[in-house]
């Protein structure tokens, strides 16, 4: 089986812009450490107080003056510190065994972000919806989330391949919603975060013999 990592919630403090004063905090699961630095290039490492990581960010990029709830929302968006799909690791399967095939903990859960400028305040939200993992041997599985029963079985050692291995992406792809309590909202463009790792598949009738 892939297994994912097991995350801890996470605070999450945006400095402000000088201009445009900004707190954004989760409230909800986020990401470990490696996983804010994993995110889109905003967050700059975490560090774990009390049951919780608190990661500092760069600060929301300057809103015009006119702007409003809706373009808040879509800095939030870029911010958002969504976990990776699986864990780094390298694995190794036996060929012919069922591999489950399920995203990290964490990666299954809604991220929620917060945040305060030009006297808007939104939430953001975003909720994994579907799974895709290429498996390296040209096989692609696509499961629903939290739903879809995922599985793989690979038919032969990964012996003869690049450095003997199987290289397996998964990409997750995350539903992203706004609103902010005065009855405004709606869908922003989804996200997609992705990870690729190694998986050795081993020929254990063969080891046997």
């Amino acid at each position: 089986m892939l297994h994912g990592l097991l995350l801890p919630a996470l605070a999450l403090a945006l400095l402000p812009a000088p201009a445009v004063p900004a707190a954004v905090a989760t409230a909800g699961p986020a990401a470990t450490g490696e996983a804010v630095r994993a995110a889109p290039g905003h967050c700059d490492g975490a560090v774990r107080s009390g049951t919780a990581w608190q990661a500092s960010c760069r600060a929301l990029p300057r809103l015009p003056g006119d702007a409003g709830p809706r373009a808040l929302a879509e800095r939030v968006r870029a911010l958002l510190p969504l976990p990776a799909p699986m864990g780094a690791d390298d694995r190794a399967v036996a060929a012919g065994a069922r591999l489950e095939l399920r995203p990290a903990a964490d990666a299954r859960r809604e991220v929620r972000v917060g945040a305060s400028a030009r006297g808007h305040r939104v939430t953001v939200a975003a909720v994994p919806r579907r799974a895709r993992w290429e498996m390296g041997d040209g096989t692609v599985v696509t499961c629903e989330i939290p739903d879809g029963d995922c599985a793989h079985t690979y038919t032969g050692p990964s012996e003869h391949e690049p450095e003997g291995a199987y290289s397996v992406t998964a990409a997750l792809s995350w539903e992203v919603r706004w609103w902010d309590g005065l009855g405004n909202g709606g869908v922003l463009d989804p996200l997609v975060t992705d990870r690729t790792r190694v998986v050795r598949v081993r020929d254990i009738d063969a080891q046997l013999r």
